[in-house]
């Protein structure tokens, strides 16, 4: 079977929204007056992971292996972020706490092992531990929430496919939504501790499951394009358009939304539209692809970037160099896409002097 194609139209959103939170934490610490929404762009991402979620659900459904296929899921998706993961950890460790700060072996060896539960991105769960030395900070909330909530939702994707999609995760995104803007009146405090887990974990479950909704409304949308007359297909792309506008500029702070949760349907609306692929794609492009590679090591590299700066100029000191630290967080970011391939490479290759590959073994 031919590999499905990348919906090009989604990797450029994805690119755009990681900027989008970018510039939300450069404007919590420097105050530069806008992109006080910008937190949003982690919904996108949170709803993204859910659609392709269900789409590898769908795939497995009816399997007799459900904990063997969760955790090939679950393996496939942590193995794809947790090198920039790491290189981002290793980086923090070696230029900022040895190379500016100085710490002694001591102070440096307690903050490691008080890191070891993040190694297993256990932040969610509550294996944490606040430490005066931070090694690789707080935004990995997210990589937390989005693993440890796959491994909840997938299985039960998996087992009750029908139900889970059309009853279950509906639900499950309304009340866990619902119950984070009604007794925390938003959904950025994602290291409070509530009753058995994060609120990171709960918001990121809540996402993933509209996630899910978002793709089982894509597929009908799909079935039913080829009916459309040519007004219907202008009239989506004009919706799509508009939604994506809309949650852009709310979350750039230029215009205002009554409610939090109108941005997060009409956001959900837009990615609902983009993966039916009706209305109008992108074609298939090397750019967009690339920008979609992105998304993910502008994430993990800004606020590192943005802690060493701080650190050497204090936050006034550093406010009148922010384009140059946007700048500099993209282009680390690209460094990243080619430097943390191969050094994986290069480990491979390490590795063989102490395992032989497969093949030469069995032989």
């Amino acid at each position: 079977m031919a590999k499905k194609q990348r919906n090009m139209e989604i990797e450029l959103l994805r690119f755009v929204f990681a900027v989008m939170v970018m510039l939300f934490h450069y404007q919590n610490i420097f105050e530069f007056g806008y992109f006080h929404n910008g937190a949003i762009g982690v919904e996108f991402f949170f709803l993204t992971s859910g659609l392709f979620m269900a789409r590898s659900a769908e795939k497995c459904a009816g399997t007799t292996q459900l904990g063997e296929t969760t955790l090939h899921f679950i393996l496939g998706k942590v193995k794809a972020f947790y090198p920039y993961y790491l290189f981002v950890v290793v980086f923090q460790i070696l230029v900022l706490h040895i190379g500016i700060m100085h710490y002694n072996f001591y102070a440096l060896k307690d903050a490691v092992l008080s890191w070891l539960p993040q190694l297993f991105l256990t932040d969610s769960l509550g294996a944490w531990q606040s430490t005066d030395i931070d090694i690789s900070g707080k935004w990995r909330w997210y990589l937390s929430a989005m693993v440890w909530g796959m491994v909840i939702l997938f299985p039960i994707l998996v087992r009750w496919n029908e139900f889970a999609r059309k009853i279950l995760f509906p639900l499950i995104a309304l009340l866990g939504v619902g119950y984070l803007l009604r007794n925390y009146h938003g959904l950025k405090q994602n290291y409070k501790w509530d009753i058995i887990c994060n609120l990171g974990l709960i918001r990121g479950m809540s996402e993933m499951a509209m996630g899910v909704v978002c793709y089982d409304l894509a597929r009908k949308l799909k079935a039913v394009s080829g009916r459309l007359t040519k007004l219907g297909t202008a009239s989506l792309f004009l919706v799509k358009t508009g939604c994506y506008l809309v949650v852009i500029l709310y979350g750039a702070h230029l215009i205002n939304i009554p409610a939090f949760f109108i941005a997060l349907l009409l956001l959900a609306l837009g990615l609902t539209i983009s993966y039916s692929e009706t209305g109008g794609t992108l074609p298939a492009n090397r750019v967009c692809a690339f920008l979609g590679k992105l998304s993910l090591p502008i994430y993990m590299c800004h606020r590192v970037l943005e802690t060493i700066l701080t650190t050497i100029l204090g936050v006034e000191g550093a406010k009148p160099y922010v384009p140059y630290l946007v700048i500099a967080s993209l282009l680390f970011a690209v460094m990243m896409v080619y430097l943390v391939p191969f050094l994986c490479r290069l480990l491979k290759r390490i590795s063989r002097w102490w395992i032989r590959p497969q093949q030469d073994a069995a032989a």
